[in-house]
């Protein structure tokens, strides 16, 4: 019995079962063999080629020869099938990369342009580079700029993104159809007025379509900076009048330069000269004007001139802060082709009449003003509901009120409860202050 049951037990470990099965040494010199028949170093994998990713991984591996099982999956793929499985990405066009890459902002691009030297040379593309906006540039370099020396630093390092950037597109001279900045153009330390001329100068503007011209300040530059010069009300003045002799001269280049354009944003001086070099914009469709200064004496001569010399506008947004030194004074406009007009940031600026038969939709605001020369009982300013009835009869919305159809002769107690918040006449307005 005991010599039977040995053998049982012997001839049971001698047979292990699935669970006790271990790798033989046979498949271990298998693979040991297939390492070393490549060459006589062995190559390990790339743990940083072995993402999830297929796009990197097939961008950074080497191409690896096609199967069977690849060779006839490619053999039904035809031309016509729209399988994105079967196109390697290496072998996109050229022009299908301009366009991906055009899609980045800039600092991505910087990126791309340092992963290989193809990339390198299309990110140096001109055609990339038709929408210039300096705004977009790092304004801060350090996370937490509390006190006034990293500040300062940061405003620096702003500074010189600023140079090596409009240095980088004077050497690929692209076609600008975009251009925003936001600089302060009498600043001779920083000397912006000279990049953006250099630059403008170097680039073809001639397709420039929009701009955003922000020539009065710059918004990076710390408080303390601006006003280390500006001790006095006299001083504060100063620069101001030389700034706006700066955008003087700077304006009548620029739309010399750039005829084509059809959207304007920019702080107006409403000088003669500045009315004039705005006429050359003949195309011109969408303008924004804003105050250039606090108070600013607005003639009517001079909006005449300027709604006069742009035949073609349709939207007009209208910012004019005018003084009440000398009354309060009503203006009219007249222009047959705008659609839209827009006056609610404008202060004192009171509608006498209005000539627009294609204006459609109309924004305005009441902001009081206070002082004697502007009570009430002293002016009498037309009721706003009069002028647009009669100077605009295909008028549909006022502010974000739809008007119904017979709002001209019998306006709805919605139209008077909206005509009460913005009209300035005695019939809407009550109190004492405009």
């Amino acid at each position: 019995m005991d010599g039977a049951g040995a053998a049982r037990t012997g001839s049971l470990k001698g047979k292990p079962g699935r669970k006790n099965k271990k790798r033989t040494p046979k498949k271990r010199a298998t693979s040991h063999q297939s390492s070393q028949s490549t060459g006589s170093v062995s190559i390990g994998p790339d743990r940083y080629h072995c993402t999830s990713f297929p796009l990197v991984s097939d961008l950074v591996s080497p191409p690896r020869p096609a199967s069977e099982d690849e060779s006839s999956r490619m053999s039904w793929c035809s031309a016509d099938d729209k399988t994105w499985n079967c196109l390697p990405l290496l072998l996109l066009p050229t022009e299908c990369w301009l366009k991906i890459f055009s899609f980045l902002p800039y600092l991505d691009k910087g990126r791309v342009a340092r992963v290989c030297r193809d990339w390198s040379g299309l990110i140096r593309n001109p055609c990339l580079w038709d929408r210039v906006s300096f705004s977009e540039l790092p304004q801060s370099c350090l996370p937490t700029a509390r006190d006034h020396s990293q500040s300062d630093q940061c405003y620096c390092c702003f500074q010189r993104r600023v140079f090596l950037f409009a240095h980088f597109l004077e050497s690929l001279r692209p076609i600008l159809r975009y251009l925003e900045f936001k600089f302060d153009i009498s600043d001779s330390k920083a000397q912006y007025l000279q990049i953006v001329e250099r630059l403008l100068a170097k680039c073809a503007c001639r397709d420039l379509r929009v701009a955003h011209l922000n020539w009065k300040e710059t918004p990076s530059e710390p408080l303390w900076l601006e006003q280390d010069g500006m001790s006095r009300c006299e001083e504060v003045v100063q620069k101001h009048r030389f700034r706006q002799r700066l955008f003087i001269q700077f304006f009548d280049r620029f739309t010399s330069l750039a005829p084509r354009l059809s959207t304007l944003v920019l702080p107006f001086d409403w000088s003669d000269t500045g009315i004039a070099s705005l006429g050359r914009l003949k195309n011109l469709r969408n303008l924004v004007v804003e105050k250039y200064f606090v108070f600013q004496h607005l003639p009517q001569v001079s909006l005449d001139r300027f709604l006069g010399s742009l035949p073609h506008l349709q939207k007009l947004l209208l910012e004019v802060w005018t003084p009440s030194a000398h009354g309060l004074l009503l203006y009219t406009m007249a222009h047959k082709m705008l659609q839209y007009l827009d006056i609610s940031q404008s202060r004192g600026f009171y509608l006498q009449a209005l000539s627009m038969p294609q204006l459609r939709r109309f924004r305005v605001a009441r902001h009081p003003w206070n002082g004697p020369l502007v009570l009430a009982e002293h002016v009498n300013i037309v009721c706003l509901h009069t002028v647009l009835s009669v100077g605009s009869p295909r008028l549909t919305k006022i502010n974000d009120h739809y008007l119904e159809t017979d709002w001209q002769h019998n306006p709805s107690e919605r139209l008077e409860e909206v005509l009460k918040g913005v009209c300035s006449c005695r019939k809407h307005k009550t109190g004492w202050a405009m």
